[in-house]
């Protein structure tokens, strides 16, 4: 396998489009077992044209992978007979797992190769015994005697119905010529007695085993009253947040500030606070979440970025990705940025909103250059690890039309609005004074509960939006 480690593609166009080219690249390999004509440690690289420049050395080799057995270094490079081959000499033979050998000019979050060298074709897997993968050779012979398995029980039966059937299943095993059932047969008394006394214990169990338990409490006061066992006061929780991708038809600055009301379906996505189309937003059950950081500016080049595959169709980027190529130069984008990878339609520039394929990702590294063979600008992308891709994402089908993008332009929204007054300040919630000696009612004193204008309330925690770019998203 070859080709750019960011995608996994099912076509070998890269090698037909600089075959006959100034440029090269890895075709493939051959691995020496000590068997045949090639030694062991020795691997045979084939060109995809022949190399014509200066021989790359041993320092331009890297050996990568491997589980049990890692750092194979490169010992040697030797000239074959054929001009499109080189013969590499390691010092060591590897285990059983999947190995990379990259060709490596320059170093860094996104290794280049020598000048002369294709980018996507630097680099090459391969396994140093073929045959023997991700199983023993020799399997060992199964000494495992019959085992005899448990009666089945269900143990989900947690109420009275439950255990009554459980036991009357338990019994038609050990005694099937008891049909009758009657209430006053003396075996029907004994199940019923004991599904009560069961019914009764399980909800002492989780009553009181399942408070007993921080990591099983269902209860808010019992969570507070076990972390007061330690010393640590409970927060009383806060507002739930939310990445929103904004699409936008041209320039604007930032949306800090900003109100977003969910659910709605209006001709105008510009609703006008305390017009009667947000009250009537509200009543249909409208939430409002508040813009709380994003980029300094949107831009509609950044609305939805399609993926450079190097010709290539049929690809995806598999999961763990840590880096991606952009078709195009987007200078706007700068580490610390989030973007949203998702699937799409064919040609179809918004997230399918059918597929579940959606990852946030927040950017380490942003290099602008071009592809070599085309002259095409394109857009090197590295993120934080924490980040790196739980599933497939495919880029594009067998037909070569883009079926994934990369969305910028994404704010982090916070369930919740500041109620502001008609300058736009922060307004004050005014509270009754409370008396200094409170009427007595009905015997009682009167308690004192202030009620608010506006509900439900919540708690803003801090927020630090430059701390924030240091974090994965």
């Amino acid at each position: 396998m070859t080709g750019d480690p960011s995608y996994e593609c099912g076509t070998d166009a890269r090698r037909r489009q600089i075959r006959g080219t100034a440029l090269n690249g890895i075709d493939y390999v051959e691995i020496g077992t000590g068997t045949g004509e090639l030694p062991a440690r020795s691997v045979l690289v084939h060109f995809v044209n022949p190399v014509t420049g200066p021989v790359p050395d041993a320092t331009h080799w890297q050996v990568e992978g491997g589980d049990r057995i890692r750092g194979i270094a490169v010992a040697s490079v030797e000239q074959t007979a054929g001009a499109d081959t080189l013969r590499l000499v390691l010092d060591r033979v590897g285990d059983l797992s999947w190995y990379t050998l990259r060709l490596v000019g320059t170093l860094g979050d996104v290794p280049q190769p020598p000048a002369g060298y294709d980018p996507a074709l630097d680099l090459v897997r391969f396994l140093f015994r073929p045959g023997c993968v991700d199983v023993d050779c020799a399997p060992p012979e199964s000494t495992v005697d019959a085992v005899v398995l448990p009666p089945v029980v269900d143990y989900t039966a947690k109420d009275y119905p439950a255990f009554v059937r459980v036991l009357l299943d338990r019994m038609a095993l050990l005694q099937p010529q008891w049909t009758d059932r009657e209430p006053a047969d003396v075996r029907t008394v004994l199940v019923e007695a004991m599904a009560y006394e069961a019914d009764r214990l399980s909800y002492v169990q989780d009553a009181g085993m399942t408070e007993g338990y921080l990591g099983t409490a269902r209860q808010r006061i019992s969570v507070r009253r076990h972390a007061r066992l330690v010393d640590y006061p409970m927060h009383d929780g806060c507002a739930a947040r939310a990445w929103v991708w904004a699409s936008v038809l041209a320039d604007c600055g930032s949306l800090v500030g900003a109100r977003l009301l969910t659910g709605a379906r209006v001709s105008n996505p510009a609703v006008t606070p305390e017009s009667t189309v947000e009250r009537e937003l509200r009543l249909g059950g409208s939430l409002v979440f508040e813009v709380i950081d994003g980029p300094a500016g949107l831009v509609p080049a950044h609305n939805a970025m399609p993926f450079h595959t190097w010709d290539a169709v049929a690809c995806a980027l598999p999961a763990g990705a840590t880096r991606a190529t952009l078709r195009g130069k987007y200078p706007g984008l700068a580490a610390g940025d989030v973007l949203c990878l998702a699937a799409t339609g064919p040609d179809e520039p918004v997230p399918d909103p059918d597929s579940t394929l959606r990852h946030l990702v927040r950017l380490r590294t942003v290099l602008v250059g071009q592809d070599p063979a085309h002259g095409l600008g394109i857009t090197e992308l590295v993120w934080d690890a924490a980040d790196a891709l739980p599933f497939a994402l495919p880029v594009t089908d067998r037909d070569g039309h883009d079926v994934g993008r990369a969305f910028g332009n994404m704010v982090l929204a916070e369930h919740g609005e500041t109620r502001r007054d008609a300058s736009g300040a922060v307004a004050p919630e005014p509270l009754p004074v409370v008396p200094a000696e409170p009427p007595a009612r009905a015997g009682r004193p009167s308690s004192y509960r202030p009620a608010l204008s506006a509900a439900p309330v919540t708690q803003r925690p801090p927020y630090d939006p430059a701390r924030a770019r240091l974090l994965p998203a």
